[in-house]
């Protein structure tokens, strides 16, 4: 690797060492807690595999600094691969710049998730079988389904990608393969959960809305662009054109895919950025205008990004009313919002009813519906039937759920049974965080 290759891509490695430290360093300073509830679910798998802690080490700390160490790896090998593809430095420096710079690389940086590691595994796959190591390759392929089998659709894309750059030289057959994959892939999976239309876009899959999975709005132009600029060589690449609009489908059935459509993304970003810099303009000035914007974009949405995130819960309020819990008896179960399952067996112990991996591969989600109902319900004997046949004890409530998340007062649903039935005790209330017992004791039979 030459001098002035490796400099290019230390920059970009620096650049999100930065934002990533950055990140850590801001969060710490507003809530000394991990942050984001879904990466609770990844935390409770990892809990009991993971034996290398000792009783003095801080297993938060740790949660923190593994995947801040797998972005040198990642970031490095997204390069190369880039790099063996476009066969010009400028441009894999460029696409590795808007992968620094989005989103995706700060979700998948900054949290201890079930994608970042497979995906380097992924990743130094598809380098090795780039450069003819096919022994190793495929071994690195089958270690990343080892690791996550829920990402078999993604070898399968890259095998297909991979046996037409090499083998079938623009046939048919990749298309076929391509499409007949996703079929069977959706075919055992859940259906689409809910109606797309431009706000669920937004609010679901653009990060500048709030969403911690999703691309830039200048992601998004740059991207638009980029196959735009690139629609002259489709030839040569149209199966990311199709792995783009496939992978965009299918995480519409599971968010964690718009990961995968996301780095697609940014290598048609590199590409517009590229293609800005190399075609000549008559202003250079005007150039030079539109590159400073496009990079202040990128820059600002990946800021506004950090601060977001940084802000958002667990709260100390949060962990402090599930540590109180945790010293109650652990009899019967805990109901609230099934985004907050997760969070709160890791903290507390207690088994919840409904969690992010129900809400993910329950097909009915029936116990989601109900709790729902129950949450709306003023009936007290439906709710107790409800808290005696799923074995509730207590009720854990935030104050996103009083704010509009599931209420939008304090007389709406069960709250108002809360307050004013003898079933029902308040025992814990502090900072915005409140836990109701259900006091009948026939539960624990």
């Amino acid at each position: 690797m030459k001098s002035k290759e490796l400099n290019g891509i230390l920059i970009v490695i620096i650049i999100s060492s930065i934002m990533i430290i950055g990140f850590h360093a801001l969060r710490f300073s507003n809530l000394n807690t991990i942050h984001d509830y879904e990466q609770y679910e990844n935390l409770n798998l990892s809990k009991n595999k993971l034996t290398l802690f000792n009783s003095q080490t801080n297993p938060d700390l740790i949660y923190r600094i593994i995947p801040f160490f797998l972005s040198f790896i990642n970031i490095f090998l997204i390069y190369l691969a880039t790099n063996k593809i476009t066969k010009n430095i400028l441009h894999s420096t460029l696409t590795t710049l808007v992968f620094v710079l989005s989103p995706i690389n700060l979700f998948l940086h900054t949290t201890y998730n079930n994608i970042t590691l497979p995906l380097g595994l992924l990743l130094l796959g598809i380098n090795l079988l780039l450069h003819n190591k096919y022994f190793f390759g495929f071994i690195l392929l089958l270690a990343t389904l080892f690791v996550n089998p829920n990402l078999i659709i993604i070898v399968i894309f890259c095998l297909i990608l991979f046996f037409d750059r090499s083998i079938t030289k623009n046939s048919i057959t990749p298309f076929i393969g391509m499409i007949l994959s996703s079929y069977i892939y959706v075919s055992f999976n859940n259906s689409i959960k809910y109606g797309f239309s431009f706000y669920v876009f937004l609010t679901e899959y653009v990060a500048d809305f709030g969403t911690s999975i999703g691309f830039s709005v200048f992601g998004i132009i740059l991207g638009i662009l980029g196959i735009i600029f690139s629609w002259s060589k489709k030839k040569d690449i149209y199966l990311f054109y199709i792995s783009l609009i496939v992978l965009f489908i299918i995480s519409l059935i599971d968010k964690r895919f718009l990961i995968f459509c996301g780095l697609l993304l940014t290598y048609f970003g590199g590409y517009a950025l590229f293609s800005i810099i190399k075609t000549k303009w008559k202003s250079d000035e005007l150039k030079h205008y539109v590159l400073t914007i496009i990079l202040c974009g990128l820059i600002f949405s990946s800021g506004a990004y950090i601060k977001r995130m940084s802000e958002i819960g667990p709260t100390k309020s949060e962990i402090d009313s599930l540590m109180w819990l945790k010293s109650q008896n652990h009899l019967g179960n805990v109901l609230s919002e099934y985004e907050y399952g997760d969070f709160i067996n890791s903290v507390s112990g207690f088994e919840v009813l409904t969690n992010n991996k129900y809400q993910r591969t329950s097909k009915d989600q029936i116990k989601i519906y109900e709790t729902n109902l129950i949450f709306q319900s003023r009936k007290l004997s439906e709710i107790i039937s409800f808290f005696e046949k799923e074995k509730i004890s207590y009720i854990w409530i935030n104050q996103y759920m009083r704010n509009g998340q599931v209420w939008s007062n304090s007389e709406q649903g069960i709250l108002l049974v809360l307050r004013t039935s003898n079933y029902f005790s308040k025992v814990y209330d502090h900072e915005n965080v409140q836990i109701w017992a259900y006091e009948n004791p026939n539960i624990y039979e």
